[in-house]
């Protein structure tokens, strides 16, 4: 692969072509985007880089028939982008176009309704019509991102403007990626693949758990792809319905020690240029239960059965259909999805803990699960999926895969490491 792919000024034009044409259909004066603030690892909703390409955390106005605005929260925004312009970076926006002041309110409150509410005021928008991003659904966020004291700040000093949420039409324009963006797709799918290698590697009979997550991360930050937090499961003797980060990250204990039986189950999620990909890595640790092979077989069988069906025109819950025959064929159930829509994460087939199939489950309750979610999407060249068909026999996991991106004809695959149990 040629190294380290990068967005051009014509793919800039091409979003902020893209944002006015979505203020033009909706007959607005001008969008509002709202970031999900930095600090807390890659964001999961990241509409203010989309625009910007630049650090995480801001609010974009872009008015329309105008370049976009960014409102700057921190002033270390702006000495990234002054270093960036020295050095030669590949920078989107000119420093007129950071905004870091609003009367007498400095950039520190930016992400504040009433920071945001006297910028639109000075620019003659307090009694207009504005399109938000970030005040609806997004995904992990399904009451929007917009704090609640932010949104009642603004639209109490905003009195006379109309504010309505834009996020559908936003996703519905983005959704399908560009040339460009496919290549960081298949960029941190290369990282993706790095971190299978460095995982499998790095296992063996008497290592701590710790061992071989820091090979993938750091194979992961070699790739030049930073990680929004990886799930990783070790099943002792193949037995665990969990799924999580480990819990030595959120509960003080000792890591588990790799033993001969053991299964681990790693889901990854590499990040590059704001792109995600995802891989679903099972390695068997010597000889296994013939449940857990048998369950290794069904989750193959669903992953190439979505491999076979996928294609432009053909709807998410067509390819869940296929997916799942395999895996109830198999008498098993499946505890994540099957498939999800990445780039956004917004679109998943069902999922959950169902009762009678897990001993003593029923203890906490009707666990339940979340039915699918999107299914009427139709399929367009450049969406991307995360692939992860999954299938429990009793509690025997096996779970596969990788992303894949729709294109013109059928389906590219960017993993191949994941796409069924590896065994050392």
């Amino acid at each position: 692969m040629s190294g380290f792919p990068r967005l051009s000024l014509r793919e800039r034009d091409r979003r902020w072509d893209l944002a006015q044409r979505l203020i033009r259909d909706r007959d607005l004066a001008a969008l509002l985007v709202y970031g999900e603030p930095e600090g807390a690892g890659v964001p999961h909703f990241a509409a203010d880089n989309y625009f910007t390409n630049d650090r995480t955390g801001g609010v974009v106005l872009i008015p329309r028939d105008e370049p976009p605005q960014l409102f700057a929260p921190v002033h270390l925004m702006v000495g990234g982008h002054y270093e960036a312009v020295l050095r030669g970076d590949d920078h989107w926006l000119e420093p007129g176009q950071f905004i870091t002041h609003a009367g007498d309110m400095p950039a520190g409150a930016a992400r504040g309704g009433a920071f945001i509410a006297a910028c639109l005021h000075e620019r003659g928008l307090a009694t207009s019509e504005i399109g938000v991003v970030g005040l609806g659904a997004a995904a992990f966020h399904p009451d929007g991102i917009i704090p609640a004291g932010t949104w009642r700040e603004l639209t109490e000093r905003l009195p006379a403007a109309t504010l309505v949420p834009a996020d559908a039409d936003f996703i519905a324009l983005t959704r399908c990626l560009s040339d460009e963006e496919r290549e960081l797709v298949r960029w941190c799918g290369h990282a993706g693949e790095e971190m299978c290698a460095a995982i499998i590697d790095a296992m063996a009979p008497g290592v701590p758990e710790t061992v071989p997550y820091a090979a993938g991360v750091a194979a992961s930050l070699r790739a030049g792809a930073h990680n929004s937090g990886s799930v990783f499961v070790v099943a002792p003797g193949g037995e665990s319905v969990e799924w999580g980060p480990p819990a030595w990250t959120y509960r003080a204990q000792p890591p588990r020690v790799l033993a001969e039986g053991d299964v681990v189950l790693a889901e990854l999620f590499p990040v590059y240029g704001m792109r995600e990909t995802q891989q679903q890595l099972t390695v068997a640790i010597g000889k296994v239960h013939p449940d857990t092979d048998s369950a290794a077989a069904a989750a193959g069988a669903s992953y190439d059965a979505a491999i076979a069906v996928i294609r432009p025109g053909i709807t998410l819950a067509e390819v869940v259909r296929a997916m799942y025959e395999p895996i109830e064929a198999a008498g098993g159930w499946n505890l994540t999805p099957l498939i999800h829509s990445l780039n956004p994460l917004d679109a998943f087939s069902a999922c959950g803990l169902p009762s009678g199939q897990v001993p003593a489950i029923d203890t906490y309750g009707a666990v339940g699960g979340v039915p699918t979610v999107g299914g009427d999407l139709v399929l367009k060249a450049g969406m991307t999926f995360a692939l992860e068909p999954n299938c429990v026999l009793g509690r025997r996991r096996v779970n596969v895969g990788g992303t894949v991106i729709v294109n013109e004809k059928g389906v590219e695959e960017v993993n191949t490491l994941p796409r069924a149990m590896r065994r050392i």
